[in-house]
């Protein structure tokens, strides 16, 4: 991500964050113009630093992410990798619940 465009996202996530309604922020690696499903998925910190995402996965990754509410905020890094996600629900609850553990 260029470097205005990065600063202009953490400020928008920042007022999110500030808002105080419940939120999920998706960070994703380059968006690229493949198909979608065909490979697995990186959770990991950090993945969108080099990883990428077909767009398909992305859109799919949010519309899942809707079924998922956090009680204050949830964020969460996806590209592709390794992981097969057969539950999505599953898969997102056991994130949250990761990073809710390494909060103060």
């Amino acid at each position: 991500m260029k470097n205005n465009a990065k600063k202009l996202a953490e400020q928008d996530e920042s007022r999110l964050v500030a808002s105080g309604i419940p939120y999920t922020i998706v960070r994703v690696g380059m968006l690229q113009n493949t198909p979608g499903g065909t490979q697995g998925f990186s959770f990991e910190k950090g993945s969108t630093e080099k990883g990428s995402l077909s767009k398909e996965d992305a859109a799919f990754i949010c519309v899942e992410a809707l079924g998922v509410i956090p009680p204050v905020g949830f964020t969460f890094e996806a590209a592709n990798g390794e992981e097969k996600v057969s539950d999505w629900k599953e898969c997102l609850t056991r994130l949250m619940e990761k990073s809710e553990q390494k909060l103060p």
